[in-house]
């Protein structure tokens, strides 16, 4: 009996999905479903704030800025100058190791 009414609520639901969509040449899952418009109008002002932009990251669409720093990119302008100040350190290190081995060559060759 159980399985009597199964397929008979199923029998039921695809009779009614077959009068909806009858004449339709595609349809999506939320059409299927009925889900609801809140998403696609929360979705729809998503992508209206982004009008204009030539680029987004995907932080920036989902609205997760906060998980990978500000959306100002404060955080990206700290490692970059924390890089720039380990290449200007290099770079002394690798100048005072040219000049100390340039003077060591002249100590040894103008006897």
């Amino acid at each position: 009996a159980r399985r009597a009414q199964a397929d008979g609520s199923t029998s039921r639901e695809a009779h009614a999905a077959r009068g909806r969509f009858d004449n339709a040449k595609s349809i999506s899952s939320a059409q299927f479903f009925g889900d609801d418009e809140a998403p696609r109008q929360e979705r729809d002002a998503r992508i209206d704030q982004f009008s204009g932009a030539t680029s987004i990251s995907s932080s920036q669409y989902f609205g997760d800025d906060d998980a990978y720093g500000s959306s100002s990119g404060a955080a990206y302008d700290a490692d970059v100058g924390e890089l720039g100040a380990k290449v200007v350190d290099g770079g002394r290190k690798a100048l005072n190791m040219a000049s100390n081995f340039l003077s060591d060559m002249s100590d040894r060759y103008a006897q």
